[in-house]
């Protein structure tokens, strides 16, 4: 009987649903609640058809159109809310929907102007894809307007996790900016390690002897660093820093 009731109205085919699968009634509810609240965190305007009726649209799509809440557009047909769309050409349009994945590259797309609550028509792109509610087979359409296209609207739309990242990078880049002026480069051996260890120590010692002096590394690289030419320059240069009288100790 709840079958042949459902097959007479399929624009309350969900409401009739509730009514006669009881045992299911508090699940359905919650079924489409959660699916309703997963619309609502999109930013476009989403909505879901099944046979082509509107049982589920999102804040998005229902202001799109100028109307107040769900329920004033809740068992809409589709076709009656577009203008000159032709019959068959949104068959075919929710037959290719019917069959399409969310994350497909090229979703079935159509070009319509859908009449708006004040008479006034909203031209948009409808972009449509395969899906389930209570276990059967729906179909999700999000629209692309106009006032989608803008630079801004196209920065709201974004994911959330796009403007994590976003702050991510941008507290990367700004923080070692902010702490680099407080960093103090310091190769002291007392700078990180413990005053008990044996190069503080032996730092210290070396301090007491030589507490201002300042020790200059002169290194050399070469192929013939051991041939006569070098060892007799080596120690010419030697013989030179020695007469140097800022030079203590060679």
């Amino acid at each position: 009987m709840a079958r042949q009731l459902l097959s007479l109205s399929p624009k309350r085919k969900l409401h009739h649903y509730y009514l006669f699968i009881s045992d299911n009634w508090i699940a359905a509810i919650n079924t489409e609640q959660e699916y309703l609240q997963h619309l609502n965190r999109e930013r476009r305007a989403y909505a879901v058809l099944q046979d082509g009726i509107i049982v589920l649209a999102n804040d998005r799509f229902i202001s799109s159109l100028g109307y107040q809440s769900n329920s004033d557009i809740d068992a809409y047909n589709l076709l009656d809310l577009a203008t000159h769309l032709d019959k068959s050409e949104l068959k075919l349009f929710l037959k290719q929907a019917s069959t399409a994945s969310k994350h497909q590259k090229n979703l079935p797309c159509l070009s319509l102007a859908l009449r708006k609550a004040d008479g006034t028509n909203l031209n948009a792109t409808l972009y449509a894809y395969k899906s389930r509610l209570d276990g059967e087979d729906v179909v999700e359409i999000f629209l692309i307007t106009q006032d989608d296209l803008k630079f801004t609207r196209q920065i709201l739309n974004l994911p959330w996790k796009l403007y994590l990242c976003f702050l991510c990078l941008v507290l990367i880049t700004i923080l070692p900016n902010l702490l680099l002026p407080k960093l103090n480069v310091n190769n002291a051996p007392t700078t990180f390690l413990p005053p008990d260890s044996i190069a503080v120590k032996l730092n210290d010692e070396v301090r007491e002897i030589f507490p201002n002096d300042e020790v200059v590394v002169l290194l050399f690289e070469g192929v013939a660093l051991f041939s006569d030419g070098f060892l007799t320059a080596y120690d010419q240069l030697i013989d030179s820093l020695e007469t140097n009288d800022s030079i203590e100790e060679v």
